[in-house]
């Protein structure tokens, strides 16, 4: 298997120079894992600044939508209840997650959040799960039903409610990441976030990305 992936991987090489083409992948730590933006572009600085742009683009959305950094949206969202002058990437997500509960019928639900933290929260304290009574407390305040997106304000209608977007603002970071590499003139690109993946292209006219 290592001599079929070595003959693999040497026939790439081989073709990608007969096509004047050059493999340019950089990998950073973002959004709470490992991720690596690879580029077969014939600049090879233009490729690097491709790369770059790509990693700038997520930096910045992590900035606006994670829950783990302070001053975040997300974070002020948590805090206060409700964000006034929202950004656009926050309303639609928001908006899509929502959609995304109605049609589970709640079974994708970015309020949960609470639930998450008392579940954190004891199994540091005692090794174990929370008590059902704890865990139907705080069910009282999870629910999508009660977010309400007005305009550009994105608000709870209940108190000591907050979200997270972990299951939905990573592939839609991936996304953007592709499509500002498409937007640079890159036609074969792959972003890996630690398995979540958006491609276009090939790494070659003959081979698919592996």
């Amino acid at each position: 298997a290592g001599v079929s992936l070595a003959l693999s991987g040497g026939l790439t090489r081989a073709l990608l120079q007969a096509a004047d083409l050059h493999e340019i992948r950089e990998t950073r730590v973002q959004m709470g894992t490992v991720v690596t933006v690879t580029v077969v572009h014939p600049d090879t600085s233009m490729a690097r600044q491709m790369v770059a742009s790509a990693f700038v683009e997520m930096e910045r959305l992590e900035g606006l939508l994670s829950r783990h950094r302070a001053g975040t949206s997300v974070t002020r969202l948590n805090a206060d209840g409700v964000v006034h002058d929202a950004p656009t990437e926050l309303l639609y997500l928001v908006e899509e997650a929502v959609n995304y509960s109605r049609l589970t019928v709640g079974a994708f639900d970015i309020t949960v959040k609470p639930l998450l933290d008392l579940y954190a929260s004891s199994f540091a304290r005692t090794g174990i799960s929370p008590q059902d009574s704890q865990v139907q407390e705080v069910l009282s305040y999870v629910g999508y039903r009660d977010i309400l997106v007005d305009g550009s304000s994105v608000a709870f209608k209940r108190k000591r409610m907050s979200i997270t977007l972990d299951g939905i603002a990573k592939g839609y970071i991936v996304d953007r990441a592709v499509g500002s590499l498409r937007e640079n003139g890159a036609q074969q690109v792959l972003v890996d976030a630690g398995g979540d993946m958006g491609s276009v292209g090939g790494r070659s006219q003959s081979e698919g990305w592996r």
